[in-house]
C-alpha cells in the first residue's frame, strides 16, 4: 500500500493539479517495477512569481521504499517540465543505488 501526499497544490490551477496527480501516478508504475515495495511518496509543490509574469515552480519528492530512501529536488518555469525532471532524478537514483 503506498500512501501519496502532494502537498502545495493550493497555490495550483485545476488544470495544474491534474498534471501533478496524473505525473505521479504514472512515475509510481515506474518506481514499482524497479522497487520491491514502496511505502510512501511525498511530492512538495511551491510557486514563486518573483514580480514577471512567469510563475517559477519548485518540486521536491521523497520516497521511501524497502530498498531505501530517494529524494529530489528541482525548480523549473514549467510545470510539466519540473515534474519531469524531478522524477526522473529519482528514478536515477534508484537505478544507482540498485544497479540496473
Amino acid at each position: 500500500m503506498v500512501t501519496t501526499q502532494i502537498l502545495g497544490t493550493d497555490v495550483l490551477t485545476e488544470n495544474g493539479k491534474e498534471t501533478v496527480q496524473q505525473a505521479v501516478a504514472d512515475y509510481l508504475v515506474k518506481y514499482g517495477r524497479i522497487l520491491d515495495e514502496i511505502s510512501s511518496v511525498v511530492v512538495h509543490v511551491k510557486m514563486y512569481n518573483r514580480g514577471g509574469l512567469k510563475k517559477e515552480y519548485e518540486i521536491k519528492v521523497r520516497l521511501d521504499s524497502l530498498s531505501g530512501f530517494f529524494e529530489s529536488q528541482k525548480t523549473e518555469w514549467n510545470l510539466a517540465k519540473s515534474l519531469k525532471l524531478v522524477f526522473e532524478a529519482v528514478l536515477h537514483e534508484i537505478n544507482h543505488k540498485m544497479k540496473v
